[in-house]
């Protein structure tokens, strides 16, 4: 089966060290309880990179076997994007995402 490629780039509003790591984790099959509380599914990926001077941190990698979007199946995934700072979250976002090949 197919990898999936997760690229995540990370721009800072500002140069400096506000945090000292960035971390990206894709999981499927996330729930959502009724107050609105995150409960992990199945981590298909996840990467941290150290955060220096630079605006720009880019995370990348494969998800292994991802299942494709499709109009029929729209297969989603949650994606993570986690600062933090001396092992403290600083900050957390996510938004969903999904895998699609296409070809010209």
């Amino acid at each position: 089966d197919a990898d999936g490629h997760v690229a995540v780039e990370v721009e800072f509003a500002a140069k400096g060290k506000a945090c000292d790591a960035v971390s990206v984790d894709l999981y499927e099959d996330v729930q959502t309880d009724l107050d609105g509380t995150f409960k992990e599914g199945r981590k298909v990926f996840a990467a941290t990179a150290a955060v220096g001077e630079e605006k720009v941190t880019l995370l990348s990698g494969y998800a292994k076997d991802p299942k494709p979007w499709t109009a029929e199946t729209p297969n989603l995934y949650t994606l993570v994007v986690s600062t933090t700072k001396g092992g403290r979250v600083l900050q957390s976002e996510s938004c969903r995402v999904g895998f699609k090949t296409v070809e010209i």
